[in-house]
């Protein structure tokens, strides 16, 4: 650290720098240190100009007080000079890692989260950002890099940097985010040099943070939705080859990444439908309901979600999210046996629909000859399916069994 004038303010200010963690652009650095006896991760922001630092002060000073258990928490910020430059330092708790390098971690060993902890992660980040949506901030630059973790492994939210204090529901002219994560609006102003966009600010979180869960999921990062064209098909496109994930999560994502903004939830309705649906899932106090055929990732709709299910159905849902049928032999399959296993898909559009073996899939269309529709979600059977039916099963099954290998 070379700025001789800052590391001044600092050591008076009890903060030690340690190392760096990075350089962006020569605008913000963040270093690992200690500040006041305690581990610290400490960002050094130059100041945009002279105008900026009542506004900025304020909004970081705000976050100090900001107490959820996942939000980073802010310890301190104050101003320092160097060099004539006005700069503002914020000393926050320190995390391990973050979500990017975690992710990049499972991709390299093909370890995939599993049902509960994806769904434990996306209920952890919801809360989050509706508690912080309540408090009249949006994050405004939600990114797998700006999610992090602690040593014990606890989720938190980070780098308030883009935000800004705002009336909720206010409509913010404000260009900033990540270009993958950028919602659609935003995303085509950033491919046409537009410096402005109105969006709806914490629509466009949401939407940032439906592509952090598809990346987180997928195990990749989602560039095809770069591409702003048929962005839901895209979306749908990318979700389908997750057979072991549950429609349940999968039609969240979707409604996350819904491309018409009118149609996308806020964290407020997202956090009120999901508190709805955990509810819904409890065990019943009544004997165990029988079971019945879960729901298909067909019925998966952009901006819209089913309703949610009374106590009568409540277990197969808990059930639906940890297992899939064979469509076969009526056998369940634990999802997280599926990683890894052979299974034939494709009967019909649903990437849901497996079924244990080639014989079992034999089974399924000799039962069902004939029919034009999916029997269990009445969708049309796939139109190659029904053109090379004249051709024989064989050549159709060789074209279409697919070997997934975890």
């Amino acid at each position: 650290m070379q700025r001789t004038e800052l590391k001044t303010q600092l050591v008076a200010k009890g903060a030690v720098i340690e190392g760096l963690i990075y350089n962006n652009a020569g605008v913000a650095w963040v270093y690992i240190g200690q500040y006041q006896n305690q581990p610290a991760a400490i960002k050094v922001i130059v100041a945009p100009s002279e105008s900026d630092y009542a506004t900025i002060e304020r909004e970081y000073q705000a976050f100090i007080h900001i107490t959820h258990s996942s939000v980073l928490r802010m310890i301190d910020c104050f101003w320092a000079q160097d060099s004539g430059q006005w700069l503002l330092v914020l000393a926050t708790e320190l995390c391990r890692q973050d979500l990017a390098k975690l992710i990049k971690e499972r991709a390299k060993a093909g370890q995939y989260w599993s049902e509960a902890e994806a769904w434990a992660l996306l209920k952890t980040l919801v809360s989050a950002f509706d508690y912080m949506q309540q408090q009249g901030y949006a994050h405004r630059d939600i990114k797998a890099e700006n999610i992090f973790l602690t040593t014990e492994g606890q989720v938190k939210v980070g780098d308030f940097g883009s935000s800004r204090f705002m009336a909720i529901s206010h409509m913010q002219a404000t260009l900033a985010g990540s270009p993958l994560y950028l919602s659609p609006l935003l995303k085509a102003a950033y491919l046409s040099r537009q410096t402005s966009a109105t969006h709806n600010v914490y629509k466009s979180d949401v939407y940032s943070l439906g592509v952090t869960m598809l990346y987180v999921l997928s195990l990749n990062p989602p560039m095809s939705l770069m591409d702003t064209r048929d962005l839901d098909q895209t979306v749908r496109t990318l979700l389908e080859p997750l057979y072991w994930y549950s429609p349940v999560i999968k039609q969240i994502v979707m409604w996350m990444t819904t491309a018409d903004e009118g149609r996308r939830c806020d964290f407020a309705e997202l956090q009120a439908y999901i508190q709805t649906l955990e509810r819904s899932i409890e065990p019943p106090p009544q004997a165990e309901q029988p079971a019945a055929a879960q729901p298909d990732s067909a019925a998966i709709q952009p901006g819209s979600l089913p309703p949610v299910q009374s106590d009568a159905t409540a277990s197969l849902v808990a059930r639906a999210r940890m297992t899939m049928m064979c469509l076969g032999c009526k056998q369940e399959l634990q999802r997280s046996e599926l990683q890894g296993a052979v299974t034939v898909q494709l009967y019909c559009d649903p990437s849901d629909h497996v079924y244990c073996n080639l014989d079992c899939f034999r089974k399924f269309l000799h039962e069902n000859e004939g029919n034009e529709a999916c029997p269990i979600c009445r969708e049309p059977i796939n139109p190659e399916l029904l053109q090379l039916k004249n051709e024989g099963w064989g050549e159709w099954l060789r074209k279409k069994v697919q070997r997934y290998r975890g």
